[in-house]
């Protein structure tokens, strides 16, 4: 186990690099402060089109393409 004493410099360090990120993630501007809302992604609706094919298929040629 390590000793207290030696530690104890360590963990205080540590202690202000944490405050010192809190202190500058608290300073930045955040907007409304939620997550970036990108807008939905469009899916294609049924009815799909028949794509079959041959084996080895390739699947450039699916439309709609694969996500």
């Amino acid at each position: 186990m390590a000793d207290v004493e030696t530690s104890d410099p360590v963990v205080a360090a540590q202690r202000a690099i944490q405050h010192e990120v809190g202190r500058s993630d608290r300073k930045q501007s955040r907007g409304d402060g939620g997550a970036a809302q990108l807008g939905a992604r469009d899916y294609p609706a049924p009815p799909f089109p028949e794509q079959h094919q041959a084996k080895p298929g390739a699947e450039a040629r699916l439309d709609p393409a694969r996500m």
